[in-house]
């Protein structure tokens, strides 16, 4: 991957007149090196909680150093992977 992708499971909250909750799971339990959270029960969570009516939207941001490479200088913008989450956030703000 070499950029942000945003995958959402659940209603659209903007469709319907009942506000829903809104998840947004970040982890970093891999350093921001290796990657995202355990697939195998990823699917039984995000199920058990759309089920309760939670929307939840996971991020797939530039990690290693695509995404936190850096050079202490003003030459290359470091921290790209927060950044992706920045703008992640703004995304779904904005549209669900």
């Amino acid at each position: 991957m070499t950029g942000l992708e945003i995958s959402r499971w659940g209603k659209i909250v903007g469709t319907s007149g009942t506000k829903l909750s809104v998840l947004i799971p970040i982890d970093d339990s891999n350093g921001f090196s290796n990657g995202g959270c355990d697939q195998s029960q990823e699917k039984g969570i995000i199920s058990n909680l759309v089920q309760r009516q939670i929307v939840v939207v996971t991020l797939q941001y530039r990690i290693g150093a695509l995404g936190f490479f850096t050079t202490y200088t003003n030459s290359v913008q470091s921290n790209l992977g927060m950044l992706d989450q920045v703008q992640a956030m703004k995304w779904i703000k904005k549209w669900i």
